[in-house]
């Protein structure tokens, strides 16, 4: 078997800092109205937070309930009232994970 990485190991600032950079700006604000804005433009030590935050989820192996809750807003299909989908808007946090973890999972 291959070798067991730490959390430290996995998630460090320098990562989660090109994650930030590449983020798409101009989304919809998450339920607690962040936006990928107020991490684009925060002050580094924020980073190293929430990379702190990252690696004490990996090691804890779980996911804060608060990153859980989403919102559904209704988009409509076509021209009428009665056509159309939901879509979630999921924590910021949360989506921010995910798009580490498909970068540490592909290098893995």
């Amino acid at each position: 078997m291959g070798d067991c990485l730490s959390a430290s190991h996995v998630f460090d600032t320098e990562l989660v800092s090109k994650v930030v950079s590449e983020l798409h700006l101009g989304k919809a604000p998450d339920i607690v109205d962040l936006t990928g804005e107020h991490l684009q433009f925060c002050h580094p030590s924020v980073l190293v937070l929430l990379t702190k935050l990252f690696q004490l989820i990996m090691l804890c192996d779980c996911v804060p309930s608060s990153f859980k809750h989403s919102y559904i807003v209704p988009i409509t299909k076509a021209l009428t009232l009665n056509n159309f989908r939901g879509i979630a808007i999921a924590q910021l946090f949360l989506k921010f994970l995910h798009s580490v973890l498909l970068i540490v999972l592909r290098n893995f």
